[in-house]
């Protein structure tokens, strides 16, 4: 009988003559051959060993047996980087991801689909939808299709970006706001942390095909997220003066189910107001559920309804994590109140015309 078995660091996999019937003799006739095909997906990229074992019977009933070991290196085909955006003013999650050929010939990718956790749906963004154009057909041409066109060449060490946006199914909780807090009499529940997971298959030049899956997308426990701290302005004047500092008080809310640490930056403006401060500072610890209020100010530089100035928060147990708020409100900037001018018949008035008349006496003589 034939047995093969592959044999991955400390793993061996049954790949041949595992099961009963492979026990049964087989018979093989001088200048013959017998052959057998093999199937498995290779998960893990290093080295691999196929190990072939075959034992016979001889002709004067004795056992023989011999193996032969067959030694491969498995590469990583290609290469992923992931990036997460959260949306500014929404719980939508953006996923940006970078699918790079790290192999020595082309292949062609025939679908790279994130397909989310049941917490979320996803959109692709950088599919085209009939349904803009005003099509309402339903045949496989009306639906979306890949930007990159029908057949998606990747050459070596070319990278395509891919653009998904999750978001939440209704009833979802996404925030962590107060989750061992009861509401009636049932406790909010944890946010789902998982997100989705990548698929993608692909051809290589030879026509082998090729799938990988990502492991689970998931959201770090560690991270504030953008829906579990609220930044705002709660006071500002309705109207302030050119180029004189404002006084602003701008409240950070601590939504999360932890104390969180900011590193606060002021971003720059536009060239209407700009920041009257130092450019960073570090913030007190935020206890769960607390507010924090800071006295800023603000500096107008331009006349009319002016943007007010960004900020930065940048958590101090996981540096990695920025959040930008850069709608922070508008301002009236209005030009200040000019010097009236003296009255006709003033003592300023009359000492400049003694003064000329004295010149002018001078300048005769």
């Amino acid at each position: 009988n034939i047995k093969a078995v592959l044999q991955i660091s400390s793993e061996r996999v049954g790949l041949l003559g595992a099961s009963d019937a492979a026990d049964e003799a087989l018979a093989l006739h001088p200048n013959t051959v017998t052959s057998a095909l093999i199937q498995h997906e290779v998960k893990d990229v290093g080295t691999h060993i196929l190990v072939c074992a075959v034992s016979y019977l001889s002709l004067g009933g004795e056992t023989q047996s011999f193996r032969k070991f067959y030694k491969f290196q498995v590469m990583k085909p290609i290469d992923i980087k992931t990036r997460f955006l959260n949306a500014e003013l929404s719980n939508e999650v953006l996923v940006e991801a970078g699918v790079e050929n790290i192999t020595s010939g082309p292949i062609c990718l025939e679908k790279v689909t994130l397909e989310p956790s049941p917490h979320y749906n996803v959109v692709a963004i950088d599919s085209l939808y009939p349904s803009l154009t005003g099509s309402t057909s339903s045949s496989p041409s009306s639906l979306p299709s890949s930007v990159f066109g029908n057949i998606n060449v990747l050459n070596p060490h070319d990278t395509r970006q891919y653009l998904y946006c999750l978001t939440p199914k209704p009833g979802t909780n996404i925030n962590r706001i107060n989750s061992n807090k009861e509401v009636g009499a049932a406790s909010v529940p944890p946010p789902p942390n998982t997100i989705g997971k990548l698929d993608i298959v692909w051809r290589s030049n030879m026509g082998d095909k090729g799938r990988l899956q990502t492991s689970q997308f998931v959201r770090s426990n560690t991270a504030v997220m953008l829906g579990d701290v609220a930044v705002r302005v709660v006071s500002i004047p309705a109207s302030v003066t050119l180029e004189e500092p404002v006084p602003l008080i701008l409240a950070i809310e601590n939504n999360s189910d932890r104390s969180v640490e900011f590193m606060l930056e002021f971003l720059a403006g536009t060239g209407g107001c700009e920041w009257h401060d130092v450019t960073s500072r570090a913030l007190p610890v935020i206890p769960v559920a607390a507010t924090q209020h800071l006295h800023l100010k603000l500096l107008p530089l331009a006349l009319g309804v002016q943007n007010i100035c960004g900020v930065r928060l940048r958590d101090l147990s996981n540096p990695s994590y920025i959040m930008d708020v850069s709608k922070l409100g508008q301002v009236c900037v209005t030009a200040p109140e000019r010097v009236a001018a003296p009255e006709h018949g003033s003592c300023d008035t009359v000492n400049a015309a003694a003064i000329i008349t004295s010149l002018a006496a001078l300048t005769v003589a």
